[in-house]
């Protein structure tokens, strides 16, 4: 696993096809993710998956993934 201190959060959800179009979203424009499964094993539709981004890259990603957003939304 990632260390905390160079990883941060930047997008969590429990839908893999949203998680996915993030993630190639932001690899795109050259940003390394990485993933934490909070998910139940027993019950995977219970919790998350977070996407985590090195640090460096919060700002950026963060940027991207409202952009995402925004375009989801149809603003």
């Amino acid at each position: 696993m990632p260390s905390e201190i160079d990883w941060q959060p930047v997008y969590s959800s429990a839908n893999e096809v949203e998680l996915m179009a993030r993630e190639e979203a932001l690899a795109d424009a050259g940003i390394e993710t990485a993933r934490v499964d909070q998910r139940d094993r027993m019950y995977p539709m219970l919790g998350q998956v977070v996407i985590l981004v090195r640090t460096r890259d919060v700002e950026r990603a963060q940027g991207i993934v409202a952009q995402f957003e925004a375009n989801e939304d149809g603003h």
